[in-house]
């Protein structure tokens, strides 16, 4: 894992300037990045960036997200609060409870799919020229380990926002 964008044979880097026109493109793209202990532990100052801001007149439309945080010290949490997708100017495009997630020692998995399987992405209200972004409400997670790491993955698209053409 790492912090860049990751394609496979199919897919097609949105900011490539090699890359079809936005209607021309098939499939999803997808990013895969790693948070550390300490990253994980200031998500509510330092949200962390999962999909670039397209550029002007373009936004991401996030498909699937699919998170894994290893075994470890569990965090705790201030006020029961959440952690958010999100696009920068703070519009949500879903919740992740933490309790029972963030606040249990093992192994922990969740998905998010805009379909039947998983905890539902709900409708989304796209932001043109967005990032989108984790962030921690409230305040910061308590506990952790030094050890501990939350991979994710995010399946999105990148669309117009104009007119369709």
């Amino acid at each position: 894992y790492g912090g860049g964008l990751v394609l496979d044979a199919n897919e097609v880097d949105a900011d490539d300037p090699a890359a079809p026109a936005i209607g021309e493109r098939q499939g999803p793209s997808f990013r895969d990045l790693q948070l550390t202990n300490a990253q994980i532990l200031a998500l509510n100052a330092t949200p962390q960036v999962v999909v670039a801001a397209p550029g002007a007149g373009r936004a991401v439309i996030v498909d699937r997200l699919y998170l894994r945080l290893e075994a470890g010290a569990a965090y705790t949490e201030v006020g029961g609060q959440d952690t958010v997708l999100e696009y920068a100017d703070g519009t949500d495009i879903l919740t992740i409870d933490g309790t029972g997630f963030f606040t249990d020692a093992g192994v922990q998995l969740r998905s998010f799919t805009s379909g039947a399987l998983g905890d539902a992405i709900a409708g989304q209200t796209p932001v043109a020229n967005s990032a989108v972004r984790l962030f921690k409400t409230v305040a910061e997670f308590g506990g952790g380990a030094a050890a501990r790491t939350l991979s994710v993955r995010v399946y999105y698209h990148i669309v117009d926002t104009g007119a369709f053409e």
